[in-house]
């Protein structure tokens, strides 16, 4: 097959490929684009070498001419027979350094060949343009026979780029494909704690069906009428003691006391704090102080009468403790109930989030696939 076969563009017939076939899609598209990466490669030196043989019979050709008969200024002559001598070199220096291409990869070789191309082209180019003035058909073969190379040059170019965007594809593909199992573990993972929560939830829902039921059936219960019956009387006898207290803080004149220990600023507070809260005298005695013994004698009476039925109001909300488990319990339960819905509401989205990745992934590779020439 000859150079200008090998460049010819063959026809490829795309098929569908399912998702199921990727892993065969990429050592099989590795493996074609391999082999065309060293198919290519392969036909540099050929290339380089028909190349340098043209080359050199022109370069003879070259060497030889003699313009020292035409009939044109002496300077003008010499100008074109120096630049065509600093051409020469070019050339030279051109060949030399196709001769010592050594670049094991095709990507290493096209990257050095358009290279030393380019630089020739631009140092050799005003040269070559002052060489034709009087030297046209040796220079313009030579010419030709380098824009013939740069012409295959560049197919090996256009053909390397398409291969090496290919393999980028392939490993892309690759990549997102041994990514998918990670991102299934993470989404299997996550998706194993939504079950236990959602399972934990049933438990907890259940529990909580189960005390409600407890606290209404325990409503219909003689227990629970004697407890209401109690907490009703508890309220009366709560109310009493109110009055009480109001009836006792009546018999205190506290705008007298505040005449009589106004420069006191100590007793002043005192004085202020019992007329602004007289339940105080439950639990402190300091007001004593500031009254008088008969005063202090029928106060102590009555807060002893006072204290006594406090401890019967008591006695009797202690009795009233029944519901208090079933209600914590139910507490406790709706605070955990609370917390597993978060959880669940959370590993909800990561795993919708993980599916949605996934599904992204696929359809990435799909689309890389079909971008794949």
């Amino acid at each position: 097959m000859g150079i200008l076969n090998f460049f010819k563009k063959k026809e490829v017939v795309k098929r569908e490929i399912s998702f199921e076939d990727i892993p065969n899609w990429i050592l099989e598209k590795k493996s074609e684009e391999r082999l065309k990466e060293k198919e290519t490669s392969g036909r540099i030196k050929p290339l380089i070498s028909d190349f340098l043989k043209e080359l050199c019979v022109e370069i003879e050709e070259l060497v030889k001419v003699d313009i020292t008969n035409k009939k044109e200024d002496e300077k003008l002559k010499m100008l074109v027979i120096k630049n065509r001598d600093e051409y020469l070199k070019y050339l030279d220096s051109f060949i030399k350094k196709l001769e010592h291409i050594d670049h094991k990869g095709l990507e290493e070789a096209t990257k050095y060949l358009k290279k030393t191309l380019i630089e020739f082209q631009k140092e050799s180019r005003i040269h070559y343009e002052r060489a034709t003035i009087l030297i046209g058909k040796p220079m313009g073969d030579t010419h030709e026979t380098i824009g013939g190379f740069a012409m295959h040059l560049n197919k090996i170019f256009q053909k390397s780029a398409a291969i090496y965007s290919n393999l980028k594809i392939i490993n892309d593909v690759e990549e997102k494909f041994g990514n998918i199992p990670l991102v299934e573990k993470e989404r299997d993972s996550i998706d194993a704690k939504l079950k236990e929560s959602d399972k934990k939830k049933k438990e907890l829902e259940t529990a909580i069906k189960k005390v409600e039921k407890d606290i209404e059936d325990k409503k219909t219960s003689k227990e629970y009428l004697e407890e209401k019956a109690n907490h009703e009387k508890s309220i009366i006898e709560k109310k009493r003691i109110e009055n009480e207290l109001s009836s006792l803080k009546s018999t205190i004149d506290f705008k007298s006391l505040k005449n009589l220990y106004h420069v006191n600023d100590k007793k002043m507070k005192l004085i202020k704090d019992y007329e602004e809260d007289f339940s105080l005298i439950l639990y402190r005695d300091d007001i004593f102080e500031l009254l008088s013994e008969k005063e202090i004698e029928f106060l102590k009476n009555k807060i002893a009468e006072v204290r006594i039925k406090i401890k019967e109001i008591q006695k009797l909300e202690s009795q009233n403790d029944s519901f208090a488990p079933l209600i914590l319990d139910k507490g406790s339960y709706v605070a955990s109930l609370k917390n597993i819905e978060k959880e669940i509401e959370a590993n909800g989205r990561e795993v919708k989030k993980l599916d949605e990745k996934i599904n992204e992934l696929k359809e990435s590779i799909l689309t890389d696939v079909k971008s794949y020439n």
